[in-house]
């Protein structure tokens, strides 16, 4: 199958597709949780307060939901953004006739929330595949009112890598040198993270903790579940890996006045 000069395989109409009917299947328990989903909901769990609004920028199709419901022993607002019309049509059939529970398209680059208008705001899996990072930084940390959660590739030194999407016959880049589908897995260094966050007034802590809390056997049943999918992770010697690149995910916690 011919990948177009899409930046992302989800914003192909048939991988899009494929990644919206595996989240929509975990979502609804037909498949098993993300690990990382599972992670994210026992942080939100030890945090959460009865009555908190929970943001989810980058929701998908509502499987990070189903984990938080699972862990979270308060009662919650939910309320999940992506950009992805076709992950949040998935979202509200997983999750229908709930007053506590919506869903929206959003663009993390300008989110269309009031300042500190959720209490913890969750963003799983999304920084990587960003060109840049400071604009949506600064968004998770407006619309928060308490914590904002991250999951991202964190190392020593910052990369910018884009992970050229294969074509059936080896056209992968054009006469430019310019790729013909592509998203991008950039890793940003510590330095580089607290640099920016220096520049928010409101951040009162920020941590920085290694994601461990996989089952590497259960990291491939995306590669598994969308054949298609080029990038898709496994784990060596511990480490998650797509492709030749090592994936160092790293939790974010930044606690805010």
């Amino acid at each position: 199958m011919a990948v177009e000069a899409y930046t992302a395989e989800w914003d192909h109409p048939e991988l899009g597709k494929n990644y919206g009917d595996l989240f929509y299947k975990r979502a609804t328990g037909e498949l098993p949780e993300m690990e990382s989903s599972k992670a994210a909901a026992r942080r939100v769990a030890s945090m959460a307060k009865a009555g908190d609004s929970i943001v989810d920028v980058g929701c998908g199709g509502g499987h990070y939901l189903r984990s938080l419901l699972d862990q979270v022993k308060v009662p919650f607002v939910y309320h999940g953004i992506d950009r992805t019309q076709y992950f949040i049509d998935a979202a509200r059939r997983a999750f229908p006739n709930n007053s506590s529970i919506s869903f929206s398209i959003g663009d993390i680059f300008k989110l269309e929330r009031a300042d500190r208008s959720a209490d913890i705001v969750l963003c799983n899996n999304v920084l990587l595949h960003l060109p840049s990072i400071v604009t949506p930084l600064h968004e998770l940390i407006r619309i928060a009112k308490r914590t904002v959660l991250i999951r991202t590739l964190v190392g020593p030194t910052s990369y910018a890598i884009k992970d050229v999407g294969p074509q059936p016959d080896g056209n992968d880049f054009d006469d430019k040198g310019e790729p013909t589908a592509y998203h991008f897995l950039n890793i940003y260094s510590e330095a580089y993270l607290r640099r920016l966050l220096k520049n928010e007034p409101r951040v009162r802590i920020m941590s920085i903790e290694r994601d461990t809390e996989f089952d590497p056997k259960k990291i491939l049943d995306t590669s598994e579940n969308v054949p298609n999918a080029w990038d898709a992770t496994r784990a060596v010697n511990g480490v998650q890996v797509s492709g030749m690149i090592v994936m160092p995910f790293h939790w974010l916690t930044i606690e805010l006045h």
